[in-house]
Formats: structure tokens, sequence, C-alpha cells
């Protein structure tokens, strides 16, 4: 099963409309998700500080800042093909 990880940090709105919008392609194709707060780690708050939210498909950068369902649709029946 395909593994979605969004790097968001707390009171980001960015986050929040990534979160909802991975949720809803959630219901529709299947995969683990895992949210992490960069807060929590120095190296991540280096590396996304600017960018979030991130958002890693099986361990590839596929959004910064937003998410697009069509796309994220796609890359997903592209993993699960």
């Amino acid at each position: 099963m395909a593994k979605i990880v969004v790097y968001s940090k707390v009171g980001c709105s960015l986050c929040v409309e990534a979160l909802d919008e991975v949720e809803r392609v959630r219901k529709e194709i299947p995969f683990d998700l895992d949210e992490v707060d960069i807060e929590d780690d120095p190296a991540l708050m280096e590396k996304y500080g600017h960018l979030i939210p991130v958002v890693e498909l099986d361990g590839r950068v596929i959004f910064e800042y937003f998410v697009d369902a069509v796309q994220l649709r796609t890359y997903l029946k592209e993993v699960n093909s």
C-alpha cells in the first residue's frame, strides 16, 4: 500500500487545507498516511520550514504549499498499478 507523509506544523492554514484534500482522496483510494510536525525536529524545520506543507508519496516529494487532488489520484494510481 502506498504511504503518504505530510510535513506540517501547528497553526499552518495551508497545512490544514492540504491535509483535508489528502483525506478526501484517501476516501477514494486507500493509502497509509502519516502527519509529521516539523517543529518537533530541528533538521526538518530547517529543511521544510518555508515549504510546508510538503507531501511525500513513498519517499518522493510530490507537493509543496498545496495539494492537487487530480494529480494526487494520478500518482496513487501509478503507484498502485
